[in-house]
């Protein structure tokens, strides 16, 4: 039987890193960005993110329908995103 606590730990816990992630590299591009030019940057950063999401769904999706273990697959997700915290 599925653990909905477990899915809701889960989710809080990617939120918070997004979170967490995407308040350092704002800070950081406040910081290192001239005023003039921090409405193209952020732009320019905000469709970046933007793009990223449909792109990385449909690479873990091509991965994931070839016929990979699902476990093996949340692995390797998981270490895309311990990388990025640490």
């Amino acid at each position: 039987m599925r653990n909905p606590l477990w899915t809701i730990g889960c989710m809080g816990a990617a939120g918070l890193r997004d979170a967490l992630f995407n308040s350092w590299v704002g800070t950081y591009l406040v910081q290192q960005t001239p005023a003039s030019l921090r409405g193209r940057v952020f732009s320019t950063f905000g469709g970046l993110m933007l793009a990223t999401g449909p792109l990385g769904l449909a690479a873990f999706g091509v991965v994931f329908t070839s016929g990979l273990a699902l476990p093996l697959l949340f692995a390797i997700m998981g270490s895309f995103a311990v990388r990025r915290v640490c």
